[in-house]
């Protein structure tokens, strides 16, 4: 039996790398095994569980947490995880205040030890939203905001610190004569330092609403947390403010694209156009070119619908000849203009036109997984749920981008 629960282990884990990798692969086909084996993982375990409880010989009538069963008896094979499928149903019961039965009590507290010390009550309790539930999420936040979707992430829990290359101030390649030594190489370093910001979504449920079945429920609450959490991830990757200043007072929030090549100075990847002149073929060439030549093939063209529909849709090079073109395109594009995808976010300002590598130019790191609290309101008879991140991003690249917009 456990050699067998290895098997499904080391199969997810190697699912996980095709989906996190560069690589293409057939998400429905991944999702269908994936399915699979949580069903075949989720059997062994409640049967490892059953015999682990009647090995133990004694149970818990007073129905309280106490993490000692479903798993929790030494075997860190039956052990179960916020990807286990159990944990997810009893996630869904705990969360709907429905009835529980002792199993998926003891599931709750495996996942979160505080909750141990808690019997009947949900109420202000935050518990761990199963991976499943938060892939939901992201997915769903990711769909409707490809610029965030397209970023390069990370998962590491805290701050996370990276030095980006800034330049080479001196011993560059050079040419030299026989007598000449070669000249020491020194480079110039930044540092980006993600270290977090609070991001939060309160939905509030009427108790009637709440009776919906648990298959409803899930999907309810990916739709509702996902689409808003997206909505303030999408705008925060593009023109969030970052971390505030001595003199500053507004919320700590990712520093977006546009933010971080407004402040460069000179702004030498911003190219902008007069409302005389409005937008034009040149103007995106120039943009188009100050992105590096080593990042242009990952180059993707993001602006919002009525940008792309009344403004680029309308432009013409020097021969007359229309550049948004809807032949040919890749799946999530609206268009192909010089070459690239043109991918609708809505995120974005009217009349702005974004060139960006995103995958190479910008760093976002989930610095603490999403979780779920809840808060019970009895008068009005109806329930909050909250997801809470903290999540935080940064530029590491200007040169992988390149914002058109119109003069101030």
């Amino acid at each position: 039996m456990n050699k067998r629960l290895r098997e499904i282990e080391a199969r997810m884990r190697e699912l996980r790398g095709m989906l996190t990798g560069d690589g293409e692969c057939n998400l429905d086909e991944i999702e269908a095994e994936l399915n699979k084996l949580e069903e075949e993982r989720s059997a062994i375990q409640r049967r490892q569980s059953m015999i682990d409880r009647m090995n133990a010989g004694n149970g818990n009538p007073m129905g309280e947490i106490t993490g000692e069963s479903a798993g929790d008896s030494g075997s860190g094979e039956t052990r179960m995880t916020a990807a286990s499928a159990e944990y997810r149903d009893a996630w869904a019961r705990w969360m709907m205040g429905g009835q529980m039965t002792q199993e998926q009590r003891d599931v709750m507290a495996q996942v979160n030890p505080e909750l141990r010390a808690y019997t009947h009550t949900t109420e202000n309790t935050a518990v761990l939203i199963p991976e499943t539930v938060v892939a939901g999420i992201w997915k769903r936040a990711a769909e409707n905001h490809p610029l965030w979707a397209a970023v390069r992430k990370f998962n590491v829990r805290g701050t996370l610190t990276m030095k980006k290359h800034t330049g080479i101030t001196a011993g560059d390649a050079a040419w030299y004569d026989e007598a000449t030594p070669t000249a020491d190489e020194q480079n110039a370093f930044a540092e980006i330092s993600l270290t977090g910001c609070e991001l939060a979504k309160a939905v509030t449920v009427s108790w009637k609403l709440r009776a919906m079945a648990v298959a409803d429920f899930i999907p309810f609450i990916e739709q509702e947390i996902g689409e808003r959490m997206g909505a303030a991830l999408g705008t925060a990757v593009y023109s969030g403010k970052g971390k505030p200043g001595a003199s500053q007072t507004f919320k700590p929030e990712p520093k977006g694209i546009k933010t971080a090549l407004l402040a460069q100075t000179g702004t030498p990847q911003v190219v902008t156009y007069t409302a005389a002149n409005g937008m034009t073929d040149t103007i995106l060439r120039t943009a188009m070119a100050k992105v590096h030549s080593s990042l242009q093939g990952g180059v993707t063209v993001y602006c919002n619908n009525t940008t792309a529909w009344t403004v680029l849709a309308e432009i013409k090079d020097l021969q007359k000849r229309p550049i948004f073109l809807s032949d040919n395109i890749t799946e999530g594009a609206v268009a192909r203009m010089l070459g690239k995808s043109v991918v609708v976010d809505d995120a974005m300002s009217d009349g702005e036109v974004l060139f960006a590598n995103a995958f190479a130019g910008y760093w976002a790191n989930t610095n603490q997984d999403m979780t779920m609290h809840t808060e019970e309101h009895v008068k009005a008879r109806e329930t909050d749920y909250m997801g809470y991140a903290i999540v935080d991003g940064d530029v590491y690249d200007e040169q992988a981008f390149a914002l058109v917009m119109p003069s101030a």
